[in-house]
């Protein structure tokens, strides 16, 4: 929140959620016996989901200014999108028993959407058009598991 001076606080809220589906090829490359590295890459669709509300968002402020993060004076601006990209990938799995594996796998995803209208309301309580916005789903991603193999 920011409460400028003589002024109202102003709580500011973000909520985000993204969701992906990959699709993967990659090289299975064996190490020693159980014991596999592997490399790959492949396309990926987002969905990605960005609010952002303000509660009082119509004051000026000379010590912060919601137009440096191109908010306007919307009390709610909300974008959703779906999307192509990319991702690469590598990852090694290594047995801790019969059944058992530990697994690490790196990620890379690439992927940004085209400016969208804003479907957001302004301060007023009007439908708010602008400012446009990407969505953007880059980044990496580290995962750690413990896997267990069984038979049906």
């Amino acid at each position: 929140s920011v409460t400028p001076p003589g002024g109202l606080k102003n709580s500011i809220r973000m909520r985000t959620s993204q969701s992906s589906m990959p699709a993967s090829i990659a090289f299975l490359i064996p190490l020693k016996k159980r014991t596999h590295f592997y490399i790959g890459a492949g396309g990926t669709l987002y969905q990605a989901h960005v609010r952002i509300s303000q509660s009082f968002p119509e004051q000026a402020s000379p010590l912060f200014s919601m137009t440096n993060l191109s908010l306007l004076n919307n009390a709610v601006n909300s974008y959703a999108r779906i999307f192509p990209g990319f991702h690469l990938l590598a990852g090694i799995e290594i047995p801790l028993g019969e059944k058992l594996t530990a697994s690490a796998e790196w990620i890379h995803q690439e992927g940004q959407s085209y400016p969208d209208t804003n479907n957001g309301k302004d301060y007023l309580g009007s439908r708010a058009y602008t400012p446009r916005k990407a969505l953007d789903a880059r980044g990496d991603f580290l995962l750690i598991g413990i896997n267990y193999y069984f038979r049906i």
